[in-house]
């Protein structure tokens, strides 16, 4: 029987990451630095016509630096922010460069494309989350980033009552006090040539019976430096009168408008610290975790899940300081997959990367099928707890971005997206040959934004920009919180294969595991 949790529905809140512990290696006193960047602006898009984008930086040092692999593109560090910038492109066609920010060993690098003057395929979008919107009965604003391929983009409201205006590449949504008793809906639609992008705005009324109090997801766990940092998040109600309070004395809160400022001071003691911050209005509350690193800097061993997939049981793994090699059978097919799997819960939007030291299977050599041999970065939105004898099949969704063991310039992917006709299965299964100067010891990326995946990889995963394998999008949608982690398989359910990981990043920060 399988025995697995299956993330389908709506979340209601975000797991919290558990830390099971930390050590204290470290001999020096000052905390070890960590730069993250997140995974959604570790992509850029800039005008044709010259525009720029700030992209926020997540540090507990100041001694970061910035590097730019491209001329046609400048980057300037401004506090905590890096300001991405590029003048007219007078080519046609569109062009890319990279941005790389560095502290030490650790290093985030981002993609800027800039469009052609010529582009054929216009685009408009605005992140899902922005698509529905609230504002307080008393009058409030809201502003809405807006990504196009040229600011000839206009905006308009159905409602004399919704005042929207154009700010560079923003919209701000505006509305006066509501003096009706009940709430009041609009629609604000931003448009490009044929596209059209559509925003409901809904006011609530000044006696509305449905007080509401809201916090993004994304910024229900925060992370702080261990020398003392803060952090703004807003918060969307219906109504002033919300709370605030935090758990614990080292953590203090303020509240600031419509937005919560979270802070803490240097961390003294010899391990991270957490405490929850909950908002308040009425019977509604919403809480925050917030954690704030050891003065040590040792990288926290996050809870992480072993489980074998399918026949090939026995599968397992060790650890060498941030290093994990696994051993494990099974081999993934167009309807059935065996594997062993080890993996974490990320909550939204991500960037997962990590260096493939060595692989290699005792399944006989060439393989026919050279993709049911993969070790790799897997993404799927079921959780299982415990082993499963049995090979799983079409309700298996997944995505997958790995490395061959036929070549050493394999490069694989899997996923499926979706399922047709009752049992059939659509799904999508193969290897990439790539150059000859591409080496066994390479790194490889799966990055999950919204319902979209991307897989790809790199020759060194520093200097050179990441190499598009596979991307998909899910159709039935995925929901916030994923299992994520290491997928190893032989091509063979009586043979084993090994692989060995190491610089393991999740949204650049690097990951330890616990010892089996």
């Amino acid at each position: 029987m399988k025995k697995h949790v299956f993330f389908w529905k709506s979340l209601a809140g975000v797991l919290p990451f558990l830390f099971l512990g930390m050590g204290c290696s470290s001999e020096s006193e000052d905390p070890e630095p960590f730069l993250r960047i997140s995974g959604e602006n570790q992509t850029v898009n800039l005008l044709a016509e010259g525009s720029s984008q700030t992209i926020a930086v997540e540090t507990n040092t100041s001694d970061w630096t910035i590097s730019v692999n491209g001329n046609w593109c400048t980057a300037t560090k401004e506090g905590e922010s890096i300001v991405i910038s590029a003048g007219k492109n007078d080519s046609e066609d569109s062009r890319s460069a990279t941005v790389t920010a560095s502290v030490g060993n650790i290093k985030v690098t981002i993609t800027v494309t800039q469009a052609g003057t010529k582009s054929t395929d216009p685009y408009l979008r605005i992140s899902d989350t922005d698509k529905s919107i609230a504002l307080s009965a008393d009058g409030s604003s809201k502003t809405i980033a807006v990504d196009a391929s040229t600011s000839d983009w206009t905006v308009s409201a159905s409602n004399t009552w919704c005042a929207v205006k154009k700010e560079g590449t923003n919209i701000v949504i505006s509305a006066g006090k509501n003096d009706g008793e009940s709430s009041r809906s609009t629609t604000v639609t931003a448009s490009l040539g044929d596209i059209k992008v559509t925003i409901t705005v809904t006011q609530a009324g000044t006696k509305s019976t449905d007080p509401y109090l809201r916090i993004s997801d994304a910024d229900k766990s925060i992370a702080l430096s261990a020398d003392g940092s803060s952090k703004t998040i807003a918060v969307d109600a219906s109504t002033s009168d919300w709370t605030v309070s935090a758990s614990d004395s080292w953590c203090t809160v303020k509240k600031e408008g419509t937005n919560i400022v979270i802070t803490a001071g240097k961390n003294d003691g010899t391990s991270s610290r957490s405490a929850t911050v909950t908002a308040s209005l009425g019977s509604i509350n919403v809480s925050i975790t917030v954690t704030q690193a050891a003065p040590s800097g040792q990288i926290p061993i996050v809870a992480w899940t072993k489980v074998d997939i399918g026949p090939s049981s026995g599968g397992s793994y060790t650890t060498n300081g941030n290093e994990i090699t696994i051993t494990g059978k099974g081999k993934f097919e167009g309807s059935r997959q065996s594997f062993t799997f080890i993996y974490r819960e990320v909550t939204g939007n991500f960037v997962m990367t990590a260096n493939v030291i060595s692989y290699s299977t005792n399944a006989t050599l060439p393989l026919s099928t050279p993709s049911q041999a993969q070790a790799g970065l897997m993404l799927t939105p079921i959780k299982y707890t415990t082993d499963i004898k049995d090979e799983i099949g079409n309700d298996f969704f997944h995505a997958l971005s790995g490395k061959g063991a036929n070549k050493t310039t394999d490069f694989s992917h899997s996923h499926r997206l979706e399922v047709k006709d009752g049992n059939r299965s659509v799904v999508s299964n193969e290897n990439i040959i790539v150059s000859n100067d591409v080496f066994s010891n390479v790194y490889i990326k799966l990055e999950r934004v919204d319902n979209k995946y991307t897989a790809s990889y790199s020759i060194d995963g520093v200097n050179g920009s990441y190499i598009l394998v596979r991307e998909g999008t899910f159709v039935a949608g995925l929901p916030e919180v994923l299992c994520v982690g290491l997928a190893l398989s032989s091509a063979d359910n009586s043979k084993t294969a090994t692989a060995t990981f190491g610089d393991v990043r999740i949204n650049g920060e690097l990951q330890s595991f616990p010892k089996p």
